[in-house]
């Protein structure tokens, strides 16, 4: 695959990401789990620590599904409340 090809594949991926990043979150849930995790990300050739942060929830018939994933600094108090708002 072209350079070109793979850049405007991973354009069509990131709206459609976005998209559902956005979208509003309705419904009742039986509980949500938050969580976060530290991976090591490789960007530009710069390795570094991110914290990514998860929210899934259960709904009545048992079954999950992610409401939000955000990639942060850390796993603090102010990192959760950025990924609360957004």
């Amino acid at each position: 695959m072209s350079p070109s090809t793979v850049s405007g594949l991973n354009q069509k991926l990131y709206e459609r990401i976005e998209a559902w990043r956005n979208q509003p979150i309705e419904g009742e849930f039986a509980y949500v789990s938050l969580d976060g995790i530290w991976l090591k990300r490789s960007w530009g050739g710069e390795v570094k620590n991110v914290a990514v942060l998860v929210a899934i929830e259960v709904d009545q018939d048992g079954y999950r599904q992610v409401l939000g994933v955000c990639e942060g600094t850390k796993e603090d108090k102010e990192s959760w409340r950025d990924f609360y708002v957004t």
